[in-house]
């Protein structure tokens, strides 16, 4: 399998000690960007890593090659030994997350995302990404909670308005056994729904057809 295209903040960043693994490293950069193979891109990766074990940027690297493949626990193990050498690097954190969400281990991206808020309290996007875990693992008021700290750090946060108004939906749901709400009932959820589609998220004016006619 070919990888065509390369998400471009994957840089040539110098991390590590050793010249020799940076040399390596860059050559599997020129490899992926190339379409070389993606196992031999990975065999060149694992020499760079050989070389130095400290190389960030290797392991963020073939993490995302695995991804890419549909390797999730490959994936993660890259991730788990990135986050061993820098506990506190985000962007690991994050994508370590979003892999063990393919794997449906939403407890465990949940905790990823509490390390980020630990990092970075203010994070708009850490609280919009743990709502998503709470809200797959059933717990609509926790995934209320993080959407409107989202929306309070980022008000123009127009995805965490349709996603707040997904989870108050599902909230009224679950306590009124499934009863659809009513135009009057379902306001305080339209407002959100409302809010998104002046933002400009299409996806929120179907729910505005569905539960608020009005609009």
């Amino acid at each position: 399998m070919r990888i065509a295209s390369i998400i471009l903040f994957f840089s040539f960043f110098k991390v590590g000690s050793g010249q020799d693994a940076q040399s390596i490293y860059d050559e599997a950069y020129r490899q992926l960007n190339e379409g070389v193979n993606a196992a031999e891109v990975i065999q060149t990766l694992g020499s760079c890593i050989k070389m130095d074990k400290s190389f960030e940027e290797a392991y963020l690297l073939r993490a995302f090659i695995f991804y890419k493949l549909d390797d999730y626990i490959a994936a993660i193990r890259d991730y788990d030994s990135l986050l061993v050498i820098n506990p506190h690097h985000e962007e690991g954190l994050k994508k370590r997350a979003l892999t063990k969400i393919r794997i449906e281990d939403f407890e465990g991206a949940l905790q990823d995302h509490n390390l980020r808020l630990e990092l970075a309290p203010n994070n708009a996007s850490a609280f919009f990404d743990r709502a998503y875990c709470h809200g797959m693992l059933g717990n609509n008021e926790a995934a209320i909670e993080d959407y409107s700290m989202a929306i309070k750090i980022n008000p123009y946060f127009t995805s965490a308005y349709t996603n707040r108004g997904v989870a108050l939906l599902n909230l009224f749901l679950e306590e009124n056994n499934n009863r659809p709400p009513t135009i009057i009932e379902a306001e305080y959820i339209c407002e959100d729904f409302q809010k998104a589609r002046k933002l400009g998220d299409h996806m929120a004016s179907k729910y505005l057809q569905l539960y608020c006619t009005k609009y």
